[in-house]
């Protein structure tokens, strides 16, 4: 079961040992904000509220991204630096074909869009 942002804001929070006060007070919002977010009475917030629990909060960056998930935006992942790796590593796999293959011709791959 996929966790709601309040779930995962809880979470972090506690597991940070700040009171909902005092995380209120980091993020710039009032207790009774953060209250509601977590108890699901809220709408999600924005992402400058969300990256600033998680900064608050001190959570990794996979943590971050799945904060920013549950409140519906998008991660913070460099998705041009994934990208190139991604690029990268296909070119050595496609050179390594052609090797192990003792092919004469390159091997082709077609390239998705979308």
């Amino acid at each position: 079961m996929t966790e709601t942002f309040g779930q995962l804001l809880r979470a972090h929070r506690e597991r940070s040992r700040l009171s909902q006060n005092a995380l209120a007070r980091s993020v710039g919002v009032d207790a009774a904000h953060i209250n509601r977010l977590e108890n699901g009475n809220r709408r999600r917030p924005g992402r400058d509220v969300t990256l600033a629990i998680a900064e608050a909060t001190a959570l990794s960056a996979d943590e971050t991204d799945r904060l920013l998930y549950a409140a519906g935006l998008a991660p913070e992942t460099d998705w041009q630096d994934l990208y190139r790796e991604l690029e990268a590593a296909i070119r050595t796999v496609r050179s390594a074909a052609n090797t192990i293959a003792g092919a004469t011709a390159p091997v082709r791959m077609k390239r998705r869009t979308g």
